[in-house]
């Protein structure tokens, strides 16, 4: 009788320890996914070694525009500290840029660019009784899908012959980091509120290394690529 009831509290002492630690592994790892909108804006440089100091077309200088965008997240957490986010995000950037193009004549450059964007993002989180506070930093994998140039007088009087502002879409890679609080609601919905700015780790400082200069036809290919970019964003997910 004795041996039985060992086994018998053996047995149930077993059970008890698989539910303690099957509970101890669901509050170390927990998940959100959802989704995110976006919006900020993006920033070309003034690049280095411009021949004679030239400021005119062909982005020689300094430009930026707005930016908006959305998409998807996931995220997995461990003992509630650190996580890793990942996103797939659909973006449209612009720059643009005035340049003087003559005698009181004015012109604005610009490009409307549409890329897809892979963030892998480490993020250390503080919890609160509202949700968690975080950090966030990684790299922010850029696939260009379209880059439209165009050109447009904005003061004067100038006629624009052929097409001299041409671009290509580029893939390229950022560095992202940024800060945020995350709100939960009961009883499985979050709120992610972001502020992020990222740098381009691959663009060339030179302006004709940015720039594809045909000087016989008067045309300046720009490798469309953003230099930084400042999102603001908010999101609805699901934890589980």
């Amino acid at each position: 009788m004795r041996r039985v009831a060992c086994a018998s509290f053996a047995a149930a002492a077993f059970v008890m320890t698989l539910s303690l630690a099957n509970t101890a592994r669901a509050d170390l790892i927990d998940k959100s996914v959802g989704i995110k909108a976006m919006a900020g804006g993006s920033l070309w440089t003034t690049p280095s070694d411009r021949p004679g100091d030239y400021e005119g077309i062909g982005f020689a200088g300094n430009g930026g525009g707005f930016s908006y965008g959305g998409g998807l997240y996931a995220e997995i957490r461990f003992i509630k500290v650190l996580s890793l986010e990942i996103d797939a995000l659909y973006d449209k950037s612009v720059l643009m840029r005035n340049v003087d193009y003559g005698p009181s004549v004015k012109v604005q450059e610009k490009i409307d660019i549409t890329s897809w964007r892979f963030p892998i993002l480490a993020k250390a989180n503080l919890p609160t009784p509202f949700g968690r506070l975080f950090v966030l930093l990684g790299p922010e994998f850029v696939r260009g899908s379209s880059a439209d140039p165009s050109l447009e007088v904005t003061e004067g009087t100038a006629t624009i012959v052929g097409d001299p502002i041409r671009a290509e879409s580029a893939n390229y890679t950022m560095i992202t980091g940024g800060l945020g609080l995350t709100i939960d609601l009961p009883p499985s919905l979050e709120i992610p509120l972001e502020l992020r700015g990222s740098k381009n780790m691959g663009q060339e400082d030179k302006w004709l290394d940015r720039v594809a200069v045909d000087s016989a036809n008067q045309t300046y290919t720009v490798d469309a690529q953003t230099s930084w970019d400042f999102r603001v964003s908010a999101g609805l997910g699901y934890r589980f």
